[in-house]
């Protein structure tokens, strides 16, 4: 009797595990066909302001170089994927890096300043906004509130308010650059939206390189950057809490203790036995070295905050932390855009950074 007594309970538990991980489920597709996009996203859709016309949907270029949409389309798909509308094509367009493309609603408030307009409405309750080739293969899609077609990433993000809009992080000056093909997860609310097209400088801004036009006789990056004095090589954004050395393993490093805030370049674990990362700070870079423990897994892209001894190691400005919690996570993004230098170029000026190389 006591076995029998217990059965009810466990099928009970069972169900209420299985009840628990259906409610949990991601709404609509949990593995689209098309991979996580590093170039063309679908960045921001706005599905009405003070009239339910003042909509728009921007499209933004998160790779280094320039992106043509010629034979691509931008569709609506309504909430159950029932009723797929085109809202723009295009035969050629260039889409510089970093930067978005804006097309509203013809009757809206964004018209005037789209650089493409349509008809027809969007629904505040949910849909999806998708950028795909002609009638073929999807690129990136966005979708919002109780969206369930096949053209959901995992989830769905929030239905913006009337006058909100649903923007891909990281947002504002940082880009539009998040793409894990989990649209909750890499959106978020924006209750101030400012509509960006062709016009709008790139964000984050590029960071100039010479041209092989104008610099006929190389010259060197080192030289033509204008760093500072020796005794400071690079610009870092550092707190100095003390000026002896951190608690570290004995014989450790000697110099500053500081703090620094930035992305990482690489994920954590893969380089110099998981011993090493590197960190852009947006004016330059430094290698991380953690001394005494192993690195928490965090990817490229993940803002952090690196506490320890500034110094050196093999001729290389390294921060070396004590211990795993010296190493701060922050938040999500999507890893920093590479520096472009021909093969000349790239010497010292260019330590610990991330660069696309180009040659002839």
């Amino acid at each position: 009797m006591a076995v029998r007594a217990r059965v009810p309970r466990i099928i009970w538990l069972a169900g209420l595990v299985a009840a628990f991980c259906l409610a949990w489920a991601p709404v609509g597709a949990s593995a689209v066909a098309w991979p996580a996009s590093a170039g063309l996203l679908v960045s921001e859709v706005m599905t009405g302001g003070a009239s339910a016309s003042d909509e728009f949907v921007e499209l933004y270029n998160a790779s280094p170089i320039e992106v043509d949409l010629g034979g691509l389309e931008l569709v609506y798909v309504t909430s159950s994927g029932s009723t797929v509308t085109r809202k723009q094509t295009w035969s050629a367009l260039a889409l510089g890096a970093h930067r978005h493309l804006l097309v509203a609603n013809s009757a809206g408030l964004y018209a005037a300043s789209a650089d493409g307009t349509y008809s027809g409405g969007l629904s505040g309750a949910g849909g999806s906004i998708a950028v795909r080739t002609l009638g073929g293969t999807v690129i990136d899609s966005l979708s919002w509130g109780d969206a369930a077609s096949a053209l959901v990433e995992a989830r769905p993000g929030s239905a913006p308010p009337a006058g909100s809009s649903l923007e891909r992080r990281p947002g504002a000056a940082l880009g539009n650059g998040t793409d894990t093909n989990d649209n909750l997860a890499d959106t978020l609310l924006n209750a101030a939206p400012i509509a960006q097209g062709l016009a709008a400088p790139p964000v984050p801004a590029l960071v100039a390189t010479p041209s092989p036009t104008s610099t006929p006789v190389p010259t060197p990056i080192c030289e033509w950057a204008a760093p500072t004095p020796t005794a400071t090589p690079w610009p870092f954004p550092t707190s100095v809490a003390s000026p002896t050395p951190a608690a570290s393993p004995t014989p450790g490093p000697t110099g500053p203790i500081v703090t620094l805030t930035g992305q990482l370049i690489t994920a954590t674990g893969l380089i110099d036995d998981g011993r090493t990362a590197y960190l852009d700070l947006g004016a330059a870079g430094v290698a991380l070295r953690l001394e005494s423990a192993d690195w928490p897994a965090l990817v490229a892209g993940t803002y952090v905050s690196a506490t320890g001894v500034l110094g050196e190691r093999h001729g290389e400005a390294t921060l070396h932390l004590g211990s795993a919690v010296d190493l701060v996570y922050l938040g999500e993004g999507s890893r920093p855009a590479p520096l472009r230098a021909a093969t000349g170029l790239a010497c010292e000026a260019f330590e610990s950074r991330l660069i696309a190389v180009e040659g002839v």
